[in-house]
């Protein structure tokens, strides 16, 4: 015997009720996650290179706005940096 009335039996179990595609969503979830978590970058520079870095984020960021993270900026910078490597490779294979 169960310690419930055949109505508060119904309505648990009503309540376990899952939808069909709980595992495919979840699945879903979990890799947009993964593709948005944060990654730790650390680099080491030295004087010249700090103040080079610095200077490019302080461009970056009043390019992207004053509310743009780091590492928004940082890859407006990498971006850029691609975008002319690819333009310089066109330009030599021409």
């Amino acid at each position: 015997m169960l310690p419930w009335s055949s109505t508060q039996l119904e309505d648990s179990l009503e309540l376990l009720k899952l939808p069909a595609d709980l595992r495919e969503t979840l699945d879903r979830q979990a890799e947009q996650n993964a593709a948005e978590a944060p990654v730790p970058a650390i680099v080491v520079l030295l004087g010249k290179e700090h103040a080079a870095l610095k200077q490019a984020i302080e461009a970056a960021k009043e390019e992207l706005g004053k509310g743009a993270r780091r590492g928004q900026c940082l890859e407006r910078i990498c971006l850029s940096y691609l975008d002319g490597s690819d333009q310089a490779q066109e330009a030599n294979a021409a």
